[in-house]
């Protein structure tokens, strides 16, 4: 999975774009950990996560598809009701990210053609009432064929594709937004009109 991210430029971008967002705040930091993490972790540390963090106080049960409420949470109850709950408590988290003080720019190069550019905002935790607003301004920014950042640089014929998703997350946390260019793609004129469309949309 590492090297999966590794060898795609959105994962890299994204990787390095974590970092630039949050200063202090573990989602600075990509879940999968770095390199070194992955190839000297011992089987103890890992064991000792997976004790203290996956239990049933600190799990989510999705069901989907064409079923009777009633039934599958009686059953859900019957399988899952019996598990005791844990007597340990997880450790309380006191970081609090500052406010973000500037604009920040990177630039990643590594071998290959593809040509990528980025932007990230921080937003409201996915428990907010605005984050919402999140998903949906995504959605009016980057839907193909009709979103304003596909119209401004696909439909002109200055990127491939355009692309967004949000991270929700228990605290504030963020949205990536990117474009991928053809290998002659003009990187700088991309980014204008990417900021311009997303400063002009809020």
């Amino acid at each position: 999975e590492y090297e999966m991210g590794e060898n795609s430029p959105v994962s890299v971008v994204l990787k390095r774009m974590q970092c630039l967002l949050f200063d202090w705040h573990n989602y600075g930091k990509p879940t999968i950990g770095a390199r070194s993490d992955i190839e000297n972790v011992e089987i103890e540390n890992l064991q000792a996560f997976y004790h203290r963090y996956y239990q049933p106080d600190n799990a989510v049960l999705t069901v989907s598809g064409k079923f009777e409420p009633k039934a599958v949470l009686s059953e859900i109850e019957r399988i899952f009701g019996v598990i005791p709950k844990p007597a340990r408590k997880l450790p309380h988290e006191w970081t609090v990210e500052p406010t973000a003080d500037g604009e920040r720019f990177f630039t990643v190069r590594r071998p290959g053609e593809a040509k990528l550019v980025a932007v990230g905002y921080r937003v409201p935790a996915a428990s907010s009432p605005d984050f919402v607003k999140v998903d949906l301004g995504l959605s009016i920014l980057t839907d193909s064929p009709k979103g304003r950042l596909y119209k401004a640089l696909v439909d002109t014929g200055l990127a491939g594709q355009v692309f967004g998703f949000s991270i929700a997350a228990k605290d504030p946390g963020f949205v990536f937004i990117g474009a991928k260019l053809k290998k002659d793609g003009d990187e700088e004129k991309v980014k204008q009109v990417m900021l311009k469309v997303l400063e002009s949309s809020f």
